[in-house]
């Protein structure tokens, strides 16, 4: 039933919501890692260095990429007016405080630096492969980097968390096992974390955030966004929204809740398996689908679409003041 109140209300009827195992989750990580990745050029010429020091630095022109990978630990970016740098701090792991060492690869367009298993690919588009914990070294590094402004980056932290942060330009994260959080970023992003939550504050332009198992949290973004967790919630914060394209959240088994600045105009398109939806501004229009698993309505005079949908949790449309 639809309330005309202030409050557009509906309980929608339940269906079997979607089961995510490990399979589920194995390939969710696989697209994390793998499917947020930015295409590099094949066939190029490489040069590829091992550093006796545990630091780098480099000027890197406007547009280039810089491109970090961590096997074991966490990777901390901050935006910088000078070089960029990348810094590896050993962390206590057991009985092995030693490091691995940094690795630098470049071509004409970008720059690769990592801290990888001797013998590993350094490329942070390198398949994914999950080793047990008898099997993973005690080595923990932490890696420290600076960013100019106007580079890319592209940062990949197999075992660890990965923080980014006052970066202009473009930005692709991808966390293996751990939480990811980005603030302040002037370009698109692209984030992905196999198990972990994410978190997306202050960000400019287009966010795709993806997450096989955490909650998804993005913070007064302007659009367009994509949001999708297989198990988790999602609490989304749009100030304005000047593209026009459709957006999509998604959650497997969780609740959504989305927040729309007050003079919103578009569709609202929401399903749930079972779980109730809510709407803080007036849904004119409003159709439903048999058993109610689906409500669609119009806010204002209409224009893009925004999807929204769970297999079990509840669907909250919040209107900013």
């Amino acid at each position: 039933m639809i309330e005309t109140l202030s409050t557009t209300t509906a309980r929608l009827s339940s269906r079997p919501s979607p089961r995510w195992g490990p399979r589920w989750i194995g390939s969710l990580v696989a697209f994390a890692l793998l499917g947020c990745a930015v295409p590099v050029e094949r066939g190029r010429r490489m040069q590829d260095v091992v550093l006796e020091d545990l630091d780098w630095s480099e000027m890197l022109p406007p547009g280039s990429w810089l491109r970090i990978r961590n096997f074991q630990g966490p990777i901390e970016v901050q935006g910088t007016r000078g070089s960029a740098v990348v810094r590896v701090e050993p962390l206590p792991a057991g009985r092995d405080d030693s490091t691995f060492p940094l690795r630098v690869v470049r071509d004409k367009s970008s720059v690769t630096v990592c801290a990888v298993l001797p013998g590993e690919d350094c490329s942070v588009e390198a398949p994914w492969r999950y080793r047990p914990a008898g099997e993973r070294p005690r080595t923990r590094n932490r890696l420290v980097v600076r960013v100019p402004e106007g580079v890319h980056v592209h940062a990949r932290a197999d075992m660890g968390d990965a923080t980014v942060r006052d970066i202009q330009g473009d930005v692709v994260v991808a966390s293996g096992f751990g939480s990811v959080r980005l603030t302040s970023i002037s370009g698109s992003i692209h984030v992905g974390a196999g198990s972990g939550n994410v978190h997306v504050d202050r960000a400019e332009g287009r966010v795709v955030a993806t997450t096989g198992n955490g909650n998804i949290r993005v913070a007064s973004v302007s659009g367009p966004i994509e949001v999708n967790t297989g198990n988790g919630n999602i609490d989304a914060e749009l100030r304005s929204i000047r593209a026009p394209e459709d957006m999509h959240l998604s959650s497997g088994n969780g609740s959504i809740v989305l927040w729309l600045p007050g003079g919103y105009q578009g569709a609202i398109d929401a399903s749930t398996g079972y779980g109730r939806f809510s709407s803080e501004f007036t849904l004119a229009g409003v159709a439903r689908t048999p058993g109610q698993r689906h409500v669609r309505g119009t806010i204002g005079s209409g224009g893009r679409s925004i999807f929204v949908s769970t297999g079990r949790g509840d669907i909250q449309i919040r209107q900013l003041d």
